[in-house]
């Protein structure tokens, strides 16, 4: 009795093993770039990207900025991106309709998380836009006034 146990426990980690190694983390190409930066007088922010299970878009802050989390506005394929497929992450919490703006002054990061019903594939066809919006703000100013793109690759 004892070794069935074993031996089912075995087995689970190894089905567990295959399909986390099914999924490799890969980089998410922002503007054609394995990275994307914006400075203002405010400071600068780092777009960067990656996908395990699901893509992840980070922003890294350094500075003083707010951030407006239900002004983000995503295009994936020319089809808007619904809420319900976004997380915001901030300290590894998620930003949820309690907490809308953060204030961001020094060293920081958030990350938004799209869900794996949404995910990137491979090649030039699939591809994730930022739209401009006041998302990011610099002395009220909104940071993104131009389209990024993500793609992988």
């Amino acid at each position: 009795m004892r070794t069935n146990a074993f031996n089912k426990i075995i087995g689970m980690l190894i089905v567990g093993m295959c399909f986390v190694s099914c999924d490799t983390p890969s980089t998410l190409f922002v503007n054609d770039l394995p990275s994307y930066s914006i400075s203002t007088e405010c400071g600068s922010v780092t777009v960067t990207g990656t996908t395990m299970l699901s893509d992840y878009i980070t922003f890294s802050f350094i500075g003083d900025f707010v951030v407006n989390v239900d002004s983000l506005k995503l295009i994936m394929n020319d089809n808007s991106v619904k809420r319900t497929n976004v997380r915001v992450l901030y300290k590894k919490k998620i930003l949820d309709n309690s907490r809308k703006m953060v204030h961001i002054n020094g060293n920081d990061t958030i990350s938004v998380a799209i869900k794996n019903s949404l995910p990137l594939k491979y090649g030039k066809k699939d591809l994730l836009e930022i739209i401009p919006s006041t998302f990011i703000l610099c002395n009220n100013v909104p940071l993104i006034s131009d389209v990024i793109r993500i793609r992988k690759k």
